[in-house]
């Protein structure tokens, strides 16, 4: 009986583990979940970008903070409440269509459209999400990576690229500021005087950018512990259009592109 549980505790654990992948290229390191294709960790050089919040469960349950969470096929709440924030894709189980020890291509289908996630490490991590409309209708969209950057303090750090001058994470922010433009940046940098250390975030194909940080107040979906709002900052490029939907055509594509790496 012993030899028995002890069994179905290792198929446990392992059944637990299944599900995260190892990127490595000896100079980044990152670790994915194929539960919602969130990149979970990503260290270049040794010194980790993300901050860590939960772990998913495959049970279901509230928005988890932490990690690279994919917001899609929508960005932001449907209607008033917080059970569908941030679309379906970050709880959904994602399909593995290649690996390699440096990059990994992850996949989702649905009935209207085919989501294709692809993962690689360089001198920093490089993400790319395309949406393709494989119906014969319309299909409305929005996408957005939702990185949470580590910083030492949240106070102590300015996000340069959205306008002309740095903007100062403090209060101002919490609950989220978007900052769409005619032309959007494609370069911003997070400037973190605690850990005296530059990330620099490149896009692609994005309208604009959210940014946020819960406050001390927390009022946000999901589980934040203690004071770790002030470890973390949220800079979410996003793609969206009128109404906050981008409307594909039968057969049309969309891609959106995100690198990150320390300066």
């Amino acid at each position: 009986m012993r030899i028995w549980l002890v069994f179905c505790l290792v198929l446990v654990l392992a059944s637990a583990r299944a599900g995260q992948i190892v990127l490595t290229n000896g100079t980044a390191t990152c670790s994915i979940d194929t539960l919602g294709g969130r990149v979970l960790s990503c260290r270049v050089d040794g010194e980790e970008l993300l901050w860590q919040g939960g772990a998913a469960t495959r049970e279901g349950g509230p928005w988890v903070h932490g990690g690279i969470p994919l917001a899609w096929p929508w960005f932001g709440r449907i209607g008033s409440g917080d059970a569908d924030i941030h679309g379906y894709a970050w709880k959904s189980e994602f399909r593995v269509v290649e690996r390699m020890a440096d990059k990994l291509v992850l996949s989702l289908e649905t009935g209207s459209a085919s989501l294709k996630y692809e993962i690689a490490l360089s001198d920093g991590l490089s993400l790319c999400v395309e949406t393709t409309n494989k119906s014969g209708f319309p299909f409305p969209m929005g996408v957005a990576f939702h990185p949470y950057f580590r910083v030492g303090e949240r106070d102590s750090v300015s996000v340069e690229g959205i306008y002309d001058i740095p903007v100062l994470v403090t209060n101002a922010v919490d609950r989220g500021v978007k900052f769409g433009a005619a032309v959007p940046k494609k370069t911003y940098r997070i400037h973190d005087a605690a850990l005296d250390r530059t990330i620099l975030i490149e896009v692609e194909n994005s309208t604009g950018v959210n940014l946020w940080n819960p406050g001390f107040e927390k009022n946000c979906p999901g589980f934040i512990p203690g004071d770790e709002w002030r470890r973390f900052v949220a800079v979410e490029p996003y793609a969206m259009g009128v109404n906050r939907f981008l409307v594909l055509k039968p057969q049309e594509k969309h891609v959106l592109r995100m690198k990150i790496r320390g300066e």
